[in-house]
């Protein structure tokens, strides 16, 4: 989709749901949205957009699997600050995927950027048990703790407390 001066936005496409090919929107000085693109599930190898000078956002490639993506290139959209869809930080996530991001606006200028406006959403569950619960002073307890869902591996980090306090 591209060198259409004319073109504002791409809700003619709501219908399409799959490309075999790769998705390329560049050169589009007027495209303000991406909207129109909402069902759109799976593409190509590559996902580029570059050189639309008055795009904001990349809403409306939401819902795009970026599993077979090889390439994410986003350049040279002068005002585009919001880059942070679900599926590109879930891309991003993975240092191994390529990416180019560069000259956006502030919020989408590089991949760091991007990555810091992630909302990665937290479904981990702690588990912690203590026996027995209730102990004296100089009585031992055990402690159990396990993290279930979330993404592994898993970090933990442990504090003996050893502080005194009068």
């Amino acid at each position: 989709i591209g060198n259409n001066d004319s073109l504002v936005q791409l809700t003619g496409l709501n219908a399409l749901i799959s490309l075999s090919g790769n998705l390329e929107i560049y050169g589009n000085a007027s495209l303000t949205s991406l909207t129109g693109l909402d069902s759109l599930a799976t593409i190509g190898e590559f996902l580029r957009i570059y050189q639309n000078p008055v795009l904001t956002s990349l809403t409306g490639i939401q819902h795009i699997n970026l599993k077979t993506l090889t390439e994410l290139f986003l350049n040279l959209n002068d005002v585009l600050s919001f880059c942070s869809t679900p599926n590109i930080c879930k891309y991003l996530s993975d240092p191994v995927n390529q990416a180019f991001i560069a000259d956006n606006d502030p919020g989408c200028n590089d991949r760091p950027e991007v990555i810091a406006d992630c909302v990665i959403p937290c479904n981990m569950k702690l588990i912690v048990l203590a026996s027995p619960e209730s102990i004296c002073i100089g009585s031992t307890s055990l402690i159990f703790a396990a993290v279930a869902d979330g993404q592994q591996p898993y970090k933990f980090i442990w504090s003996t407390g050893d502080t005194v306090q009068e």
